[in-house]
């Protein structure tokens, strides 16, 4: 007589704590792009109504490398994203030592 299998108890609790670890690990934050778009977005807010030149692509571009260059931490790029003004941006670049 074959013998009953024991049922086996379900994945789906185990399963999701992984998969929901695994994403929190992959928080990469903004991408160096969102980063340089915020960084050149607040640096022209002063100019909107001035005759002046906005900044220009090339700074963007610039950032964006530097940024991905010297690998800005996921904590900087998201406090830069979410900053309001230079202020805020100052005092995110603040915790990114020369060379980092």
């Amino acid at each position: 007589m074959p013998s009953a299998a024991a049922p086996k108890a379900p994945l789906i609790g185990p399963l999701a704590a992984a998969c929901l670890a695994f994403a929190a690990a992959c928080d990469r934050g903004p991408s160096c792009e969102e980063v340089a778009d915020r960084m050149v977005d607040i640096a022209n807010a002063p100019m909107a109504d001035d005759d002046e030149e906005a900044t220009k692509p090339e700074a963007a571009a610039a950032l964006e490398q530097a940024c991905d260059r010297e690998q800005w931490p996921a904590d900087i790029r998201r406090c830069v994203v979410s900053a309001d003004d230079q202020e805020d941006v100052t005092g995110c670049m603040r915790d990114l030592a020369p060379g980092e």
